[in-house]
């Protein structure tokens, strides 16, 4: 019984770790997300900045042209900065997504084990009420000229009335 308990208390601390993992993992996924559409902005940021100085040409703007230069480098600036963000970030995540996996594997070995040792507690407790019964049969085939015999219970009843 005492190995249950602690498995059980054991099968708890895993479930925690678990949801802990996973809770992490997905911390990491949002982070990933939010520098990855950070990284999408840059990127259309640069485009904005090719269409402007594309226009500034075409209409002999200066300033507009000028713009899109320096939106074209400041994006440029920004991506590589932010692919250095995502490259970190998407490692990270890699390694929670390793981390919670093991947690599972872990808590699915307590797990097993727990059941295994709850079907074997289930067995021996069908072989000991087994081994009462069969010993009461037992018994009672043995005193059967008697006047009473004893239960599986050790209730005594009376077999012969009329010898009382």
């Amino acid at each position: 019984m005492a190995r249950k308990q602690v498995l059980l208390r054991l099968l708890r601390l895993r479930e925690l770790e678990e949801e802990q993992g996973r809770l992490e993992l997905e911390s990491s996924a949002g982070i990933r997300d939010r520098v990855d559409r950070e990284h999408q902005v840059a990127l259309a940021q640069r485009s904005l900045g090719r269409d402007m100085f594309r226009d500034g040409i075409g209409t002999s703007d200066i300033a507009r042209r000028n713009g899109g230069i320096v939106e074209i480098a400041f994006a440029n600036q920004r991506r590589g900065l932010l692919e250095i963000r995502l490259n970190a970030a998407e490692s990270e995540l890699a390694r929670q997504r390793v981390e919670f996996l093991n947690l599972r594997a872990a808590r699915m070995q307590v797990e097993t084990l727990a059941d295994k040792v709850k079907k074997l507690e289930q067995v021996e407790t069908d072989r000991r009420a087994q081994q009462m019964l069969d010993d009461w049969y037992g018994h009672r085939s043995s005193v059967s000229g008697k006047s009473k015999s004893v239960g599986p219970a050790g209730i005594c009843k009376i077999e012969n009335e009329d010898a009382l």
